[in-house]
């Protein structure tokens, strides 16, 4: 009995599984392998391009896997494609990039003495005072095309004809506007308002506490595509393209009334920074896109057009974010 009780128990012990048809014989199971993550490259610093304006501005631009950049306390913040995120004090040398999370960030700005930065393809924020050190994911109610911090508060854009505004550095949101059959492309604060746009049909709305919105104008042609927008010289500038390789400028000094003029090029970002506006587009031809940079003073006419390229000469194959500083 007690030799048939220890066959039992070592059986028990080096079996995991036994089939009944197979007569008793015990077959062991392999424990399953782990299989590691998938790395993932960091953009190359390299990507993010310094451009001088003139002598007194210079621009930070994104391309490739860079998608926004936003400059505040003395620093500029990048963030792009897997979750990475760099830094820099002049815009030139970049801190080795850091994962934080292993979404796509899409956007980041700076208000209150931190910097936001938002997912495109989920529904996180997370929060930073120095841009190395980043607080956990919080989520958000939706997934935001773009942030905006102005008077206190944060406001997302985002799809489904929603707006979304945060008054504790979005810890927790509230639904301020709905209409079901927009999209909320694009929002700013300037002026002492903040500025939304839809891409459904390039209408504007305006709020200046980010909780009662009011009816602007309608901003822009709705064969374009809007794509960016900045304020200064007293103007909101909205930049977009089309198939066609025109470029649309609108401009409005109340967010009501908006004048539209055209542009040979397909436009995608833009800044404004000391007197000047900076928008950088592209033109499709021979099969490929080459992108051009174009300046103004008041939003309407347009000079100085040239080709973008990087620091090495070299053409770009997409720009997806500007940051102006003096």
């Amino acid at each position: 009995m007690r030799k048939q009780i220890f066959c039992m128990m070592l059986c028990a012990c080096v079996c995991a599984s036994c089939d009944p048809n197979a007569g008793g014989v015990f077959e062991p199971v392999e424990p399953p392998v782990e299989k590691p993550e998938t790395p993932t490259t960091p953009p190359s610093t390299e990507d993010l391009l310094t451009i001088k304006i003139n002598d007194e501005i210079m621009a930070v631009v994104g391309t490739n896997a860079w998608c926004d950049i936003a400059y505040g306390n003395g620093k500029f913040v990048a963030v792009g494609d897997n979750g990475y995120i760099t830094t820099s004090t002049n815009g030139t040398s970049w801190t080795t990039p850091k994962q934080v999370g292993t979404t796509r960030w899409g956007r980041v700005v700076y208000g209150n003495g931190k910097f936001f930065a938002t997912t495109t393809s989920g529904k996180s924020i997370r929060s930073s005072t120095d841009g190395i050190t980043w607080t956990d994911a919080v989520e958000m109610p939706a997934s935001p095309n773009d942030i905006a911090f102005g008077n206190g508060k944060l406001v997302i854009a985002c799809y489904g004809g929603k707006l979304y505004t945060s008054t504790d550095d979005g810890k927790t949101w509230a639904n301020t506007y709905s209409y079901s059959t927009y999209t909320w492309k694009l929002v700013i604060y300037a002026n002492g308002k903040f500025v939304a746009i839809n891409s459904s049909n390039g209408g504007a709305i305006y709020s200046e506490d980010g909780i009662t919105w009011k009816s602007g104008g309608h901003a822009a042609n709705t064969n374009f595509v809007i794509s960016d927008i900045a304020f200064g010289n007293n103007k909101y500038v909205l930049v977009g393209n089309s198939s066609t390789n025109k470029g649309m400028v609108c401009t409005s000094e109340d967010a009501i009334t908006w004048k539209t003029n055209y542009q040979n090029l397909s436009l995608t970002v833009i800044a404004y920074c000391n007197g000047t506006f900076i928008s950088i587009g592209s033109i499709y031809a021979n099969s490929k896109y080459t992108y051009y940079m174009i300046t103004s003073t008041d939003g309407i006419v347009w000079t100085n057009m040239e080709e973008f390229k990087d620091e090495s000469g070299n053409a770009v194959s997409g720009v997806s974010g500007i940051c102006a500083m003096p």
